[in-house]
């Protein structure tokens, strides 16, 4: 993966930098945009010390506000953890009403965000863990997810997207009310000299 990431920043880094984003979905989380091309996306995440990401954990997420709300995606997914440990939590709704659901426009995919209250539900897990370095996690567009790692580490991954799904809803399940949250120091934009001190971190 490092030749990888070495090839995207020798040969593409003007584009890199216009399109990575510092505390992106919540704070301490970084996307580093290697290749923007639909269906052949590569974004690689790295959470720094200090991120917010702790707060999707099984163990807190319902007595805290998540920092990522479970969702699917617009596309099928490949993860690969890198640095760290990632964990993993994957989910189904179902009948009840101990979670909230949203409507929302991606700041990503529109340059805008926004949530709409969709009513109430309830999840059920499905499978929840944690991945080690090298371990790579195969993603469904529809599969609803999330994931956190821990606060005190440097955790990162690589995503690799798929074609779009025709299908896609861009729906998201969450303790927090979103239509009240405050986005404002979210989706920065990233210096090329932060984008290599992020990347040396994590040995790539």
């Amino acid at each position: 993966m490092k030749e990888l990431v070495q090839h995207f920043l020798t040969n593409n880094m003007e584009e890199v930098v216009k399109k990575s984003l510092k505390n992106c979905h919540c704070k301490g989380l970084y996307s580093i945009m290697l290749l923007d091309s639909p269906g052949k996306t590569i974004r690689l995440y790295v959470a720094t010390p200090g991120n917010e990401m702790w707060k999707n954990s099984p163990n807190h997420s319902f007595s805290d506000d998540m920092s990522i709300g479970f969702h699917p995606h617009h596309c099928d997914l490949k993860i690969v953890v890198l640095h760290g440990a990632l964990f993993h939590w994957l989910v189904t709704e179902v009948p009840g009403n101990n979670i909230k659901r949203f409507k929302y426009d991606s700041k990503i995919k529109t340059g805008k965000i926004k949530f709409i209250s969709d009513g109430t539900t309830s999840l059920t897990t499905d499978k929840a863990g944690f991945h080690k370095e090298g371990d790579v996690i195969h993603l469904a567009a529809a599969s609803i997810h999330t994931v956190c790692c821990s606060v005190n580490q440097v955790t990162a991954w690589m995503v690799f997207e798929g074609k779009s799904d025709p299908n896609y809803k861009p729906v998201c399940y969450s303790n927090h009310d979103l239509t009240k949250a405050d986005f404002s120091e979210l989706y920065q934009p990233m210096t090329k000299e932060l984008i290599l001190a992020t990347i040396a971190r994590v040995d790539l």
